[in-house]
């Protein structure tokens, strides 16, 4: 098995999903990785970042300047302090809310792609500002998070993986 030949793409999200969560914003990528990889697993190995260094990225990115009340580390029914409100082998749902504004990560596994798509619903009118710019940085790094995923996802299969 080879590393994916093509890296993260910036994709349309799909329009049902933004009209059900009804979203302010939403963006969606695609990478392609090796078949077979349950979503949860994707949405785990790609969000782990978020989770070292005791929890430096979730606890000042996602709780700090966008204001998301995240679970504990080790709470049972979430991925990253982000709540699982889904959860089969081709989509896992994750949601969060907070006092500036609400989120969802949905992760669909097509066989052999997985797109992750983001949606925030704003609650209060400096959302929008606070999106603006570090959505700049979360355009930059789900590419990054995924192409890591993915060659992590292969690295295990060929036996090669560093850590689990």
């Amino acid at each position: 098995m080879t590393l994916p030949r093509s890296p993260a793409r910036r994709v349309d999200p799909d329009p049902r999903l933004v009209a059900d969560f009804q979203a302010d914003y939403s963006d969606a990528f695609r990478i392609d990785g090796p078949p077979g990889q349950p979503a949860r697993e994707w949405a785990r190995l790609s969000l782990r970042g978020a989770e070292a260094n005791g929890r430096l990225f979730a606890r000042l990115t996602w709780q700090g300047i966008l204001g998301f009340r995240l679970a504990p580390r080790d709470a049972a029914g979430a991925v990253a302090g982000w709540r699982i409100v889904a959860d089969d082998p081709q989509q896992l749902v994750l949601q969060v809310d907070g006092w500036l504004m609400a989120g969802q990560l949905i992760f669909q596994v097509a066989d052999p792609a997985l797109t992750w798509t983001t949606m925030l619903r704003y609650h209060r009118p400096p959302a929008r500002l606070v999106w603006a710019v570090a959505g700049r940085a979360h355009r930059s790094l789900v590419p990054r998070c995924l192409g890591g995923a993915a060659r992590h996802q292969v690295e295990r299969s060929t036996g090669m993986a560093k850590f689990d």
